[in-house]
């Protein structure tokens, strides 16, 4: 669990680059969540989210997960340079933030491969495939295959760094051990997003960012 939920950190900060778009995109995307070939316990399952909805205002970006049991969301505000993770479920609703280091997120940004001969339609966006190959901190690495539409751009996650690709990947394949997961969008809506759809709500303990990844997110 705690590798899955390191998994969408990660996500929610490598999604997307800086260069060259035509139009910044505000709105929502709405992923659905699957795991093809994998069999899991039904106890483990119902700890698994089956959504995602990412929601991209002025500067901010917000992913919410959810499974039958609990939510996720994280928050990227590119106002205050901070980012925050709030759990809620198990009794439990706690938030944990921290400050976005530019410098080590440049330094670590992964490689980029992109294949220009394969490409699909996702919710009414062309994508192109591309294989993301990150360094995990250790000297190991971890990749994943997503389809990137360049039609689609947030600066917020210009704090990711130049990833050598454009836009927002609309389906994501992961391969966790045994456990294989996708992501597709299944709908894409521009709309004006208020700055208050960022806003942290109430009722949430402040723990450490390392509290809450030990307790097995």
């Amino acid at each position: 669990m705690k590798k899955l939920f390191l998994t969408f950190a990660i996500l929610s900060l490598i999604s997307i680059s800086t260069l060259n778009a035509q139009k910044v995109f505000t709105g929502t995307i709405e992923y659905e969540i699957t795991y093809p070939g994998t069999e899991v316990n039904p106890m483990i399952a119902a700890y698994l989210p089956s959504s995602a909805v990412l929601t991209f205002g002025t500067n901010k970006c917000k992913t919410v997960q959810a499974s039958s049991v609990m939510s996720t969301v994280i928050i990227v505000d590119g106002d205050e340079n901070l980012f925050y993770i709030l759990f809620n479920g198990m009794g439990q609703k706690l938030m944990a933030k921290e400050s976005i280091d530019t410098d080590e997120l440049n330094n670590a940004k992964p490689e980029m491969k992109v294949y220009d001969g394969e490409t699909k339609t996702i919710a009414g966006y062309e994508c192109v495939k591309t294989e993301v190959i990150v360094d995990d901190g250790s000297g190991k690495t971890n990749s994943y295959f997503g389809y990137f539409s360049s039609d689609i751009y947030n600066p917020t996650y210009a704090l990711a760094g130049d990833l050598g690709t454009e836009g927002i990947p609309l389906e994501i394949d992961i391969e966790m051990g045994e456990m294989k997961m996708k992501m597709i969008a299944k709908k894409v809506k521009q709309s004006k997003i208020k700055d208050s759809e960022f806003s942290i709500p109430e009722g949430y303990t402040e723990v450490s960012m390392d509290a809450l990844q030990n307790m097995g997110m």
